[in-house]
């Protein structure tokens, strides 16, 4: 029987996810296509992680890390710096709150302990975790050139005047 919580758990993250549309500079089709593309690839993982599989538990544990990480980016926000640092702090929450639940002794035996029939080809694994990975990569990339534009060139560049 499935532990109290990874059902709530799975629909918070999915709520969570959502909010990446909103957050994520998207400025042309292939930004759009990459945020449809995290979103969807979040949502397979959260499936897994939902039915079960263990190597989707230890891969949430390491999205939860990055999740705390990412709280050193509230200083440069992708977009309106309300809705992304409240994003931000509010995965950050969740990601703690996964490290510690994730490694209660009835969770951890549930998610390693399941019949043959829930097991997933290790093809299959390992592409969900090649894209997760290359996903992030992104995602942290979008983050950084973000902070480097800022620190280059200001928001709000002094105007021009021309001699008349």
């Amino acid at each position: 029987m499935r532990p109290r919580g990874v059902s709530t758990i799975t629909i918070i993250l999915c709520v969570l996810t959502l909010g990446d549309f909103l957050l994520l500079p998207i400025s042309s089709m292939l930004s759009f296509v990459s945020v449809v593309a995290e979103v969807a690839l979040s949502y397979l993982l959260f499936w897994y992680f939902w039915s079960g599989r263990n190597w989707a538990r230890i891969l949430m544990l390491l999205v939860s890390l990055g999740s705390i990480i990412i709280l050193g980016s509230v200083g440069f926000p992708l977009g309106s710096a309300i809705i992304y640092n409240s994003a931000v702090v509010a995965w950050a929450v969740v990601g703690l709150f996964l490290i510690y639940y994730l490694h209660k002794s009835a969770v951890r035996s549930w998610f390693k302990h399941f019949p043959e029939v829930r097991r997933t080809p290790r093809s299959r694994i390992a592409i969900v975790v090649v894209l997760t990975v290359i996903v992030s990569i992104y995602g942290l990339e979008a983050m950084h050139v973000k902070y480097l534009k800022s620190k280059v060139a200001p928001a709000n560049p002094p105007k021009q005047v021309l001699p008349a």
